[in-house]
């Protein structure tokens, strides 16, 4: 079988494909970039890139995890709690999945998890994602270290306008990566634990890795390696690649850690490409080639799980246990685990919040716990389902309470809420979109990131990065027509824009 790497650039370029019906997004990859330019207009930061490699990583990885004990993904999972011992896992088939972290409940291909969800997450990356979310001692503890694993499928279309799956397309990715999980790309695994040189047990920030799904061309052999696999046929068709198919900047040697590629736009190391919509953004090395402050880097939190931005198998079909409605006891408690990386505390059954004031002065909790805790009801969660209308205070109108202009919480659901907010969310309070003021605020850059690209194909110039910060999500915006409330928004009809830089 060929190595799912392969399989995933073959079906990532079939999701890309134009046809000449489609409505073509803003050219960004133009004949004179560089080829770093070329690959870094996505997935990567404004004014902050801090150019990353194999040395990077491998200094990223020695500061979180300094006595190598996390080298497989099954090392992982034994430390985490998911699995008693390695030979538990399995890396392919169906598992038993523990949901509630029963005590004692291990043993061969049992998951201990609190929650676990199966998802395609539509709107960025449109992978399947099967993912798992554990808390010890427990997601209502105060101060509790917390583990959450993704696994992540490719979603074969038929169609080659841009690759959105049907429906039929969706249920049968999804079922198939239930079912079998035998051709994923990489497991993803995030911590929220203190620093691994137990100096500071009380302390938590983020901690990642990247797992490298592999099956050896010639053996057959299974690896999940946070290190690149041995299997020489596989690793020159990655490094040989025509530049159209964007080789690697940096030739993917056995044993350097594993750079995801999740854009089809070639692989971006480890663990920059994760911070990009989790929060956060890499550190230069000391002098001595360490990564500082054991791999702590402000600003990381664990994503919400936003069901308008996510396909399931099914809306509410009442024998399907992957549809919407049978996952939504699930969604909301992975959700619930999430606030506590976006500062949130539980007490006594309610969500504790820090207020902080806004660059318009404002005082006011960040827009991911605003929206989280909106989606179910307020500071104590009492709604089961989640309500994919909540539009917060600062966004809305006066019909409804508000001070926003008039338009403002269409803009929001329509535009801000599919295509900015599951990475602003992760952002600083200058930059969460939080409130309709703190979007105007970054007025500049979203007339010349987000709409001047559509007008000038030579913007934004090499060094800058477009938004949406993600190739899908860039494409959606446009496919779908979330410019024009924006457009509206700041006084521009569809084409006005345009005609003003003329």
């Amino acid at each position: 079988m060929k190595n799912s790497i392969i399989n995933m650039s073959i079906v990532m370029a079939a999701i890309f494909a134009i046809t000449a019906n489609a409505k073509e997004p803003p050219k960004v990859f133009l004949p004179t970039y560089a080829p770093a330019d070329q690959q870094n207009n996505f997935l990567t930061f404004l004014g902050k890139y801090i150019p990353e490699d194999p040395t990077t990583a491998r200094a990223y990885y020695n500061a979180i995890d300094p006595r190598g004990e996390k080298l497989t993904f099954t090392q992982w999972l034994v430390k985490a709690g998911f699995i008693g011992k390695e030979s538990d896992w399995h890396p392919t088939g169906p598992q038993v999945i523990r949901t509630g972290q029963p005590v004692g409940v291990y043993g061969d291909n049992i998951i201990n998890t609190d929650s676990r969800v199966i998802v395609i997450n539509d709107a960025d990356l449109g992978f399947v994602r099967n993912q798992f979310i554990r808390c010890k001692p427990s997601c209502t503890a105060k101060n509790p270290i917390i583990y959450t694993y993704l696994e992540n499928y490719p979603v074969k279309v038929a169609d080659t306008l841009f690759g959105f799956p049907t429906p039929e397309e969706a249920k049968a990715a999804i079922l198939n990566a239930n079912n079998n999980r035998a051709d994923r790309i990489a497991d993803v695994a995030f911590e929220w634990a203190p620093p691994p040189d137990g100096s500071s047990p009380d302390t938590r920030y983020g901690q990642l890795y990247a797992y490298v799904f592999h099956r050896n061309s010639v053996t057959g052999a299974i690896t999940e390696t946070r290190n690149w696999f041995d299997d020489p046929d596989v690793l020159n068709q990655l490094n040989n690649r025509a530049s159209d198919a964007f080789p690697p900047l940096h030739p993917i040697v056995a044993g350097d850690p594993f750079a995801p590629e999740l854009d089809a736009r070639g692989f971006k190391q480890h663990p920059g490409a994760c911070f990009m919509c989790h929060g956060g953004s890499p550190q230069a090395l000391s002098s001595t080639g360490k990564y500082p402050r054991q791999g702590r880097v402000s600003g990381f939190k664990f994503l919400p799980l936003d069901i308008p931005n996510l396909l399931f198998t099914s809306d509410n079909d009442t024998g399907d246990s992957l549809s919407r409605a049978a996952q939504e006891t699930q969604i909301k408690r992975y959700n619930q685990a999430v606030l506590v990386t976006h500062g949130a505390r539980l007490a006594n059954g309610f969500w504790k919040v820090p207020m902080v004031y806004d660059d318009q002065g404002v005082l006011r909790t960040t827009h991911a716990i605003e929206t989280i805790l909106g989606w179910y009801g307020g500071p104590t969660m009492p709604s089961p389902t989640q309500n994919t209308e909540f539009v917060p205070v600062g966004w809305r109108e006066a019909a409804n309470g508000g001070k926003a202009p008039a338009g403002s919480e269409e803009m929001y659901l329509k535009a801000v809420a599919p295509a900015c907010r599951s990475c602003h969310f992760q952002r600083g309070i200058d930059a969460d979109f939080g409130t309709v003021a703190s979007f105007d605020a970054n007025k500049s850059d979203i007339l010349e990131l987000v709409l001047k690209p559509e007008c000038q194909s030579d913007n934004p110039p090499p060094g800058k990065r477009v938004m949406p910060a993600a190739r899908r999500t860039f494409d959606r915006f446009w496919l779908q027509n979330q410019d024009e409330p924006i457009k509206a928004h700041y006084g521009f009809t569809s084409t006005s824009y345009c005609d003003s830089l003329k």
